[in-house]
């Protein structure tokens, strides 16, 4: 299993769900962190290319032509990544930004900032243009901000750019980007929602319990993972293997909390 970041609670809980499935299955699982980084990543499983039966990419930031050239040495499937003729199992945020720019709009906000995850990252770049997509259609001016890093570091350092041309809503990539830009904004001064509403994206525990409680986007990792590995295993077990290759769509929801209310002047 390849992570981009042990510390991160997301891939703690992809990481506890699929060590309970493969257990039942009679596996144990080897974990790489590649701590963001395509280079560690492909250096990594080349070397324990001979120990493992199987591989579960999370999230990938391989290039496609990387991923497919691994799938051809070992059985593979991917989290949250899609690639042509591989399978894989995919967060679909759509619905869940739908709910959480439906709901912004109809608390009177009319502009958007999202706080844009790493370059590499797939998941980032459908977000990105889902929210282009989902603004356009209700009429809302989107800002997209580049960010350092996908932390709580990372969030907390999006202020001055957002300063620049600061809107009344925010959308971050994760909930930890989240918490850190609405420390950044206390500490200047800006209450949220008051000044500035804000939704995450992973609904992570720690979303219920800052303060603010965070406005988030739901999505079900524990059967993510599960379905990873129920894959994995039928592959590698003889399943069918010209099985239709099409990506496991698991829908997300749009959960409100303290952190959005009606946009004020």
């Amino acid at each position: 299993m390849v992570i981009n970041d042990v510390g991160n609670p997301v891939y703690a809980e992809f990481v506890k769900s699929i060590q309970q499935q493969c257990r039942k299955y009679g596996y144990s699982i080897m974990i790489i962190d590649s701590q963001e980084m395509s280079s560690i990543e492909r250096i990594m499983l080349g070397l324990m290319e001979a120990y493992v039966a199987g591989v579960i990419l999370v999230s990938s930031r391989l290039s496609d032509a990387n991923i497919k050239k691994m799938a051809k040495i070992k059985s593979l499937v991917l989290i949250n990544r899609a690639v042509q003729g591989i399978k894989s199992v995919i967060a679909d945020t759509r619905t869940g930004l739908e709910q959480a720019v439906h709901e912004l709009r109809s608390l009177g906000h009319e502009s958007l900032t999202y706080l844009s995850g790493p370059t590499d990252s797939w998941q980032n770049m459908v977000r990105k243009e889902t929210l282009v997509s989902i603004c356009r259609q209700n009429d809302i001016a989107l800002n997209c901000i580049p960010c350092s890093a996908p932390t709580y570091s990372g969030g907390f350092a999006c202020l001055p750019q957002f300063s620049q041309h600061a809107t009344s809503a925010v959308i971050a990539y994760n909930d930890i980007m989240a918490v850190g830009f609405m420390a950044a904004l206390e500490e200047c001064g800006m209450e949220v929602p008051e000044k500035v509403s804000v939704v995450g994206i992973d609904d992570i525990p720690i979303s219920g319990i800052v303060n603010p409680t965070l406005s988030t986007i739901h999505i079900d990792r524990a059967t993510i993972g599960k379905m990873a590995v129920d894959e994995l295993v039928s592959r590698l077990r003889g399943g069918n293997l010209h099985r239709l290759l099409k990506p496991i769509m698991l829908d997300s929801r749009f959960i409100a909390r303290g952190s959005t209310g009606p946009r004020r002047d």
